[in-house]
């Protein structure tokens, strides 16, 4: 059995990991997909960094599962609900990263299919290019909901439990 020292250390490493591959690296990456439709905005992704972007979301939404498994024998010493609630919302934060990531891949693949368009169809593609940003939109808006929810729990029981000094 691991003492509460090593795990709140195993905890911080990983949570550095999770800012670098799930909060801060991939949406500098992605920043270009997020932009209105141009061709200046589409010449500049490039499909190996969306790629390696997408790869690190995966991987950060998992540390958040991580995280909650590494911390669950110490968090439930002092609250057995919140240390669930934290497990069940890293659950909820990857099964919506999941459904973000098909977002950013939507509008990659639909990118390509702008910059490749011929003139004419321009107009079509700027409708309903923003109705798949539109899409996107809102499952990042809930994502970020939970993701926020998950840290302010992970937050609390780090707290609760005083694996933070």
């Amino acid at each position: 059995m691991t003492s509460a020292k090593t795990t709140g250390r195993t905890i911080g490493i990983l949570l550095l990991l999770h800012l670098i591959t799930g909060l801060m690296t991939p949406y500098i990456l992605l920043q270009q997909l997020t932009r209105p439709l141009t061709f200046g905005a589409i010449n500049s992704v490039n499909s190996f960094q969306v790629r390696l972007a997408v790869m690190m979301l995966f991987v950060g939404g998992a540390l958040t599962i991580v995280i909650a498994i590494t911390g669950l024998p110490v968090f439930r010493k002092h609250s057995y609900a919140m240390a669930l609630w934290l497990f069940g919302l890293a659950i909820a934060n990857f099964a919506l990263q999941g459904g973000e990531i098909a977002g950013y891949m939507s509008m990659f693949s639909f990118s390509q299919n702008y910059a490749s368009a011929n003139a004419a169809d321009l107009g079509i593609y700027e409708l309903v290019g923003a109705t798949v940003r539109w899409a996107w939109k809102w499952i990042h808006y809930t994502h970020l909901l939970v993701m926020v929810s998950w840290m302010f729990s992970l937050g609390l029981m780090l707290w609760k439990s005083a694996l933070v000094p």
